[in-house]
C-alpha cells in the first residue's frame, strides 16, 4: 500500500513500477542484484543513475522524502546494461551450479530456443563475407564488354 500512495502523490512526476523478483520479473532482478531476500527493493533512476534505498522504514513518508531530495545521500550507481541471452543462460547455470534456486525449464527452454540462431547468425557472418570477397575478386579480373568494344573501335580507327 506504500508504494502505490507515493505512486498517487509523485503522479505526472515521477514514474512507479513494482517487479515480482522471484516469478515474472526474475531478469530484471537479477540485472539490478537484488537478492531473494522477503525484503522490497527501492530503486530510483535519476539522471542516468540509479540509487538504492537502503532504510528499513517502508512508509509512504519515507520513500516520498526519499524521491524528493534524500536520494542525493546515497552514492549514484550506473545502471547495469540488460544481459544477452548468452550471459542469462550462463548466469542459469552457475546459480544451479552453487545451488542458490532450482532451473526453471520455461525459462531454460526460451534460451535453448534463441540459441541455434544465435550460433547460426554467428556463422553466417564469416560465410558471407568469403561469398562477397570472391565476388568482389572476380569482378576486378574479368574485363568489362565495353571497355573491349572501345578498344576494337580505337584500333579499327588508327
Amino acid at each position: 500500500a506504500a508504494l502505490e500512495t507515493v505512486a498517487c502523490k509523485h503522479r505526472g512526476r515521477t514514474n512507479v513500477a513494482r517487479v515480482n523478483k522471484e516469478t515474472s520479473g526474475e531478469k530484471t532482478g537479477r540485472r539490478f542484484e537484488l537478492g531473494l531476500e522477503d525484503k522490497p527493493d527501492f530503486i530510483l533512476f535519476r539522471h542516468g543513475s540509479m540509487y538504492r534505498y537502503q532504510v528499513d522504514k517502508y512508509d509512504p513518508e519515507s520513500l516520498s522524502s526519499f524521491i524528493a531530495g534524500f536520494y542525493k545521500n546515497y552514492p549514484a550507481q550506473a545502471i547495469p546494461l540488460p544481459k544477452s541471452p548468452f550471459d542469462e543462460l550462463v548466469q542459469l547455470w552457475v546459480d544451479y551450479l552453487k545451488g542458490n534456486k532450482e532451473i526453471n525449464v520455461g525459462e531454460l527452454q526460451n534460451y535453448l530456443n534463441a540459441y541455434p540462431l544465435l550460433m547460426g547468425s554467428f556463422l553466417c557472418v564469416p560465410v558471407l563475407l568469403v561469398v562477397a570477397l570472391l565476388l568482389f575478386m572476380r569482378s576486378e579480373e574479368e574485363p568489362n564488354p565495353r571497355e573491349e568494344e572501345e578498344n576494337e573501335e580505337s584500333k579499327k580507327e588508327d
